[in-house]
């Protein structure tokens, strides 16, 4: 059980690491309008995690079985899937927002800008496909692990979405030291990183999609 928190925690640092435009939405909302407005955009962000991990949860459980047909297509789509992501995230180069402009008033938030600061987290992470690909690829892991239970699966989507939440918090805190230290050559490391771990997750669904193949073959 431990095992399956700890490869959670650690996807999500994976994921965490990623740098893309939710990160830079994070960076500059904080900045620009404080850290309860930021916090608002990472409920949102949350938000739409939360739906996209369960949707892909269920959907891909339902089709998940000994069957080696379906492990080799949940291997290739999960493990192509990943490894997109990987190479992308690692030949990715990042450019960097000015940020001179930015204001950091911190007055008090309205129940309605509240609204908008939520909406606007999880139309920012929802209408990206990528998101959603990502969390089939997700699913897809942890479905080929046919030695977890039900408790080892929510033990992994809680120790990812966890991971995931915790840090975006910690972005929105450290918005402004963070501000100052970030360069193209921080980013670009991180993206480099986090496309190693990526597609190494990728190649190992591939390793079970070569291993139910070879189940159907022989």
């Amino acid at each position: 059980m431990i095992q399956a928190l700890g490869s959670g925690i650690f996807f999500g640092l994976s994921l965490a690491i990623m740098i893309g435009p939710v990160f830079f939405a994070l960076l500059q909302n904080s900045i620009q309008k404080g850290f309860r407005a930021g916090l608002l955009l990472v409920t949102g962000i949350f938000l739409t995690d939360m739906l996209y991990a369960a949707a892909t949860y269920l959907g891909v459980g339902r089709v998940t079985s000994d069957n080696g047909t379906v492990n080799l297509t949940l291997g290739l789509i999960g493990g192509l899937i990943l490894i997109g992501f990987g190479i992308g995230s690692f030949f990715k180069k990042p450019s960097l927002a000015p940020t001179d402009s930015f204001q950091t008033d911190r007055f008090g938030i309205s129940r309605r800008d509240a609204g908008r600061q939520i909406t606007k987290g999880m139309l920012l992470n929802g209408i990206n496909p990528f998101v959603l690909l990502f969390w089939v690829g997700v699913a897809s892991t942890v479905a080929l692990r046919t030695h977890y239970t039900r408790w080892h699966d929510f033990l992994f989507y809680l120790g990812l979405l966890g991971t995931v939440f915790m840090t975006d918090i910690l972005k929105v805190y450290l918005s402004r030291q963070l501000s100052r230290f970030i360069t193209v050559t921080l980013l670009t490391w991180l993206n480099r990183l986090a496309g190693i771990v990526l597609a190494g997750v990728g190649l190992y669904l591939l390793l079970f999609a070569y291993r139910s193949f070879d189940e159907l073959v022989w």
